[in-house]
């Protein structure tokens, strides 16, 4: 299906929350532990610890500053700090006989060196002779900011929503959506996307699905146990991406309704589909500044906007207006593509720039 999404997409400035950058550089330690701190010797008396102190609070209050000092040596690759003074490490206990728990809050549940984190961060703890093991539970935050409150129950476990938008259409903003979302998914976390475009939806075109997304199991039920709630949209689903557009709810039909109708479906697509637990929701604008951009604006928190263009003047003005826009609803623009930059020479296979 994604065979036919254009493959000319170049990224001129990505701090997405993919981050890019992240995954060129492996986790490192700001300097290596000598070979000795990694040997352990006998297990000492939980009472009376190794360096002599009188009491257990004593004790335990100590390991916890040589754990914590054991993880700053962890320096975030992007962020180029230690993961200690960037919040990432919570809720941290050890148990009387050396098992070290903690919670790794990440900037994004998609991260792609959340497995060399973990495995840092157990070499790190597993450096002092009296750890016995080390229990990491990852997860993830949004971005904090005067963002309006969730106002639909169906979005409260939406932990990040993504919009991909251009005042200037026909430049590829659903090509590039479908493509960031399987894209996302492929690390392992859940996404759906939301084709917001009423008079031309794309999404049906391109992910061409009849199959409806199972509902989430409630809690305390059993996995795929869920059942469909009354008075929701059961999203559309492909390959582990829950989908929702005007053009699955009604096929081949041609939509023609003045503003107002046109915002109220908007908000019931977006308010009243049954996304349940997602990591991300990729929304698909259509283009332009009106009464759909800010439908969403009001009815939901979006965290990032990721603007696509083509390299012409003529598209890059638009642009310009729709990141103006953005500012004003206190959404960072953290991404400019610049699609259809270029084309392959079908006789020489050189790339020619447009």
């Amino acid at each position: 299906m994604l065979s036919r999404l254009p493959s000319a997409t170049r990224l001129l400035a990505c701090r997405a929350f993919t981050s890019a950058a992240v995954m060129a550089r492996p986790v490192a330690l700001r300097s290596a532990a000598p070979p000795t701190m990694f040997r352990r010797p006998a297990p000492v008396n939980r009472l009376v610890s190794r360096r002599g102190f009188a009491s257990e609070a004593a004790a335990g209050g100590q390991r916890k500053d040589e754990i914590l000092k054991q993880l700053s040596l962890i320096i975030d690759p992007d962020l180029h700090k230690d993961i200690v003074s960037l919040g990432f490490v919570q809720n941290l206990s050890i148990s009387d006989d050396g098992v070290v728990v903690f919670d790794l809050k990440l900037t994004t549940p998609a991260c792609p060196v959340r497995d060399q984190f973990v495995d840092a961060c157990s070499r790190a703890c597993k450096a002092l002779p009296w750890v016995t093991d080390v229990k990491v539970t990852l997860s993830a935050k949004s971005r904090a900011g005067a963002a309006p409150e969730v106002k639909s129950e169906n979005l409260s476990k939406v932990h990040n929503i993504i919009a991909v938008t251009s005042c200037k259409g026909g430049v590829g903003k659903s090509s590039v959506a479908v493509n960031l979302a399987y894209s996302i998914a492929k690390h392992g976390v859940k996404v759906g996307i939301l084709d917001a475009d009423i008079f031309g939806p794309s999404l049906p075109y391109l992910i061409p699905s009849t199959e409806r997304a199972p509902p989430d199991a409630v809690e305390g039920e059993l996995e795929g146990a869920g059942k469909a709630k009354p008075g929701v949209l059961q999203p559309y689903y492909h390959n582990g991406v829950k989908l929702m557009s005007m053009g699955y709810l009604r096929p081949g039909e041609s939509v023609a309704l003045r503003g107002p109708m046109v915002s109220g479906m908007v908000q019931q697509m977006l308010t009243m589909t049954d996304w349940g637990n997602l990591d991300y929701l990729i929304i698909d604008y259509p283009p332009g500044t009106g009464d759909i951009q800010l439908t969403i604006g009001q009815q939901a928190k979006v965290d990032a906007a990721v603007v696509v263009t083509t390299p012409q003047q003529l598209s890059l003005v638009d642009v310009e207006k729709g990141i103006e826009l953005f500012d004003k609803l206190n959404i960072p623009s953290i991404a400019v593509v610049e699609n259809m930059a270029y084309f392959k020479c079908p006789s020489c296979s050189d790339k020619h720039q447009v």
